[in-house]
């Protein structure tokens, strides 16, 4: 059985203050990753692309990257915000100069 990734919308509540953030939750079977981000597009192809520019192609985080790279080694899709996509739909993100 091959490794669902999923790449989720997030708010991030800090108990102490109660002050808000926007970010994602990127997560397979290996592995879960939080980051804050300025602006999450309402898209869900965008929201990957901004992920990939950010995290995939400037290798700005060594899980997040790792992760990504996995999905585009074996051709998978990604689940995001309970949205499936396959391979065929988003490889164009992961190698946009083709």
């Amino acid at each position: 059985m091959s490794n669902r990734a999923y790449l989720s919308s997030m708010e991030f509540k800090k108990l102490v203050n109660g002050k808000v953030t926007k970010g994602i939750r990127i997560y397979d079977d290996y592995g879960t990753y939080y980051t804050e981000m300025d602006e999450i597009p309402d898209d869900y192809l965008e929201l990957l692309k901004v992920v990939l520019d950010e995290f995939y192609f400037e290798m700005n985080h060594e899980g997040i990257n790792n992760l990504l790279d996995s999905i585009a080694d074996t051709e998978t899709g990604i689940d995001i915000n309970d949205a499936w996509y396959d391979w065929d739909e988003i490889n164009h993100l992961f190698f946009p100069e083709k």
